[in-house]
């Protein structure tokens, strides 16, 4: 007959008490206990670069999550994404001169990227990120459908903070 031992069992027998606790410590750490990560989306709203605009652009959506510790820490976000008439190299020239003048730096290699973006620039302060996404057209083809104001021939652009 073959005798099958839980895995708890076999942990309290090598290790004791100390080591079911220190496990369950561990396997708690992950979701959702413990301080979360900065910056906050609170934090991200309040940032004085949440304000910069490019000018001649419209608004068409945004989106967010808070910080949280759910499968590890993960720092809040602040994606927002734009529609001008103006090339994507004026509205990188824009970003890259107002970011720099509060104090980020341009980091080649920096930043998440998105499967939807032709082409990007990045920027960190401290372990903040800003990052400047100009949408592929057939990503602009699927907001146009939602978003009747934004023409195809527009320039795209997402914000994101984290």
């Amino acid at each position: 007959m073959i005798r099958y031992e839980a895995v708890p069992s076999v942990v309290l027998a090598r290790t004791g008490l100390a080591g079911v606790a220190a496990l369950t410590v561990v396997a708690l750490a992950g979701c959702g206990l413990g301080p979360k990560p900065t910056p906050s989306l609170e934090d991200l709203r309040s940032d004085p670069v949440t304000t910069l605009q490019y000018p001649a652009s419209a608004l068409v959506s945004t989106d967010g999550a808070d910080s949280n510790n759910d499968f590890g820490p993960n720092s809040a976000f602040l994606d927002r994404t734009w529609a001008t008439k103006d090339q994507a190299s004026e509205v990188f020239v824009f970003f890259d001169s107002k970011l720099t003048a509060l104090g980020w730096t341009r980091s080649e290699g920096a930043g998440i990227g998105s499967m939807s973006w032709s082409d990007t620039r990045a920027w960190t302060l401290g372990k903040r990120l800003y990052e400047v996404g100009i949408d592929r057209p057939d990503q602009i083809a699927r907001i146009v459908e939602h978003y009747p104001d934004v023409a195809v021939t527009d320039t795209v652009f997402e914000t994101l903070q984290e």
